[in-house]
């Protein structure tokens, strides 16, 4: 807390970073000379590394770039084979299903009590199935099809106990797994992480559901659409809304595509008195799969073709021409942090690179290499660091990562923790993410900042410099108008190089403001270590580390 305080005390004298716009919806036409980039060598390679493996580069990294520029394509390919990419995608694509910070219509306090993993862990490893199967098509080249039509999914020690899988004995982590039940075998629509979240209520009938796989998968949201009003007398009991769903234009107009999507998920359907029952929960319920004929009548079917059930969708959804060109442009929209629809963009390039193969690597390696994202487009010059990546980049450099007492899941993304406040959203109460910095996601990364920044410190302190994160050129004797002073400003330009990738000279404005705060905190603290947690702190929560 303590670290707020001097923050605001040292503020005045610290240069304020050049600041960049971070609005993701600004608009406007390609009017730059496209023979000059916007963005230079340092930063493009931060977006670069940010964007493919979650963490910043390292001086050495950025060094050998602004030295040769033209090994760009190689940085490319060096990067998409770094085993952190698959974890990359998962981190992007937990905003489309939603699962990490959604609401799970699954009483985790019973499944609790009969297993003894906390709520919080239970939720963790149930949120992140569907999202590492995605990690698992990323990391091994394995096609994008198969998130919808592979015969496995991803279980880790915890799943493996409350899920009918054949998780293997004596080995721990995320695993390549088979439900050991009767369900349909169609990759994540068949999995219980994307259904536990994503449940329905009595009388929604599945329908959310179905527009999760619309929306997620197809990139037709349901709830988007423009509706002609209804009068309300029309809607006034469950019978009226259910002939109205039937026989009223301004419903079925939606219905007549949604409710036969819906009549696919019965089997995952439960009542409210088994919620608590792992047993019940946890194994798909064949018995019930043909409830619509008594809940809707609607039999399924996919967008006016027939279905036979569940096993049908995930052939149907493949086949579909939205399903990759959906995920293309979710690839744009969460790397650039822009909407299609708004800032238009050729994503043909894009398309056609995945279309080969349906390898997620292809998309990445085709989408960094336009000039758009390379900064050429004046649209596309900075943006904001979504809670995931904060947290990424924090813990690479810093070794801390913020978590709940209770468990190992990250406060700054998960539901349990910050992740609405720190500018995340959940499609329910906050329906979109935070374009732009807001009030309660500058206190979450000044918390995080201060909180990662003592880490390091007392990490540092206790070890050798050639072991050290990022304190390895002082030994916490130096003063700024004493011996070693020539050693603190060394360190503080290295710093500046290593957390915000920029190269400033050692005698500059920007360290010698970095030392003003380090006396400042020094003269409060009378403790070295204290003075640099709170000099650490301010670089932290730099607009060049929240924005890049």
């Amino acid at each position: 807390m303590w670290l707020s305080f001097l923050a605001l005390a040292c503020r005045e004298s610290s240069p304020v970073s050049q600041t960049h716009p971070t609005d993701p919806l600004v608009t406007g036409t390609f009017s730059t000379d496209p023979g000059e980039r916007l963005i230079g060598d340092a930063e493009l390679l931060t977006r670069l590394s940010l964007d493919l493996r979650g963490i910043r580069p390292t001086a050495a990294e950025l060094d050998a770039f602004e030295a040769d520029p033209s090994t760009y394509d190689a940085v490319v390919e060096a990067w998409l084979a770094d085993p952190r990419f698959g974890q990359r995608v998962a981190d992007l694509w937990s905003e489309v299903y939603n699962s990490r910070n959604g609401t799970f219509f699954v009483d985790f306090t019973g499944v609790s009590n009969q297993t003894g993993f906390h709520e919080d862990t239970l939720q963790g490893s149930v949120a992140e199935e569907p999202l590492q199967v995605l990690a698992w098509l990323a990391d091994h080249d394995e096609p994008y099809d198969q998130l919808v039509l592979a015969d496995w999914t991803m279980a880790d020690e915890v799943l493996a106990q409350i899920y009918p899988v054949d998780y293997p004995v004596g080995v721990t982590g995320w695993q390549r797994v088979h439900y050991t039940d009767a369900r349909p075998k169609i990759g994540i629509l068949s999995s219980n992480g994307m259904w536990w979240y994503q449940g329905s209520m009595e009388n929604n009938r599945n329908r959310g559901r179905a527009n999760k796989v619309s929306r997620a998968l197809l990139c037709d949201d349901y709830l988007e659409r423009e509706i002609p009003f209804v009068p309300s007398a029309q809607l006034a009991g469950e019978e009226e809304q259910a002939n109205a769903i039937r026989t009223n234009p301004s419903c079925t107009a939606c219905h007549d595509t949604l409710d036969p999507l819906a009549s696919h998920f019965y089997g995952f359907w439960w009542y409210l008195a088994e919620k608590a029952a792992l047993e019940l929960i946890s194994t798909y319920r064949t018995e019930r799969e043909d409830l619509w004929r008594e809940l809707t009548g609607t039999p399924p079917g996919y967008f006016g073709q027939p279905s036979s059930g569940l096993v049908d969708l995930g052939p149907l959804v493949a086949r579909d021409p939205r399903f990759t060109s959906c995920f293309v442009k979710q690839a744009w929209e969460l790397v650039t942090r822009t909407d299609v629809d708004e800032v238009p963009v050729d994503l043909a390039r894009v398309g056609d690179a995945f279309e080969e193969n349906l390898v997620i690597r292809d998309v990445f390696r085709a989408l960094v290499h336009l000039p758009e994202y390379q900064g050429w487009d004046e649209r596309f010059t900075r943006r904001r660091v979504s809670p995931e990546l904060l947290s990424s980049e924090v813990e690479e450099l810093t070794g801390y990562r913020w978590t709940a007492r209770t468990s190992d899941r990250d406060l700054v993304n998960a539901f349990t923790g910050y992740v609405l406040l720190a500018g995340g959203f959940d499609r329910d109460r906050v329906v979109s993410p935070a374009p732009t910095d807001t009030v309660t996601s500058v206190l979450v990364v000044q918390r995080l900042a201060e909180n990662a920044a003592q880490s390091v410190v007392v990490h540092d302190r206790a070890l050798p410099p050639e072991k050290r994160r990022l304190l390895g050129l002082v030994d916490f004797t130096e003063t700024p108008d004493g011996p070693g002073s020539e050693r603190m400003a060394a360190q503080l330009q290295a710093l500046r190089r290593r957390v915000l990738g920029r190269e400033v000279p050692v005698d500059g404005e920007e360290v010698s403001s970095d030392l003003a705060v380090w006396s400042a905190a020094h003269e409060v603290t009378g403790d070295p270590y204290l003075a640099w947690a709170a000099v650490l702190s301010l670089l932290l929560r730099d607009p060049d580390f929240v924005t890049y």
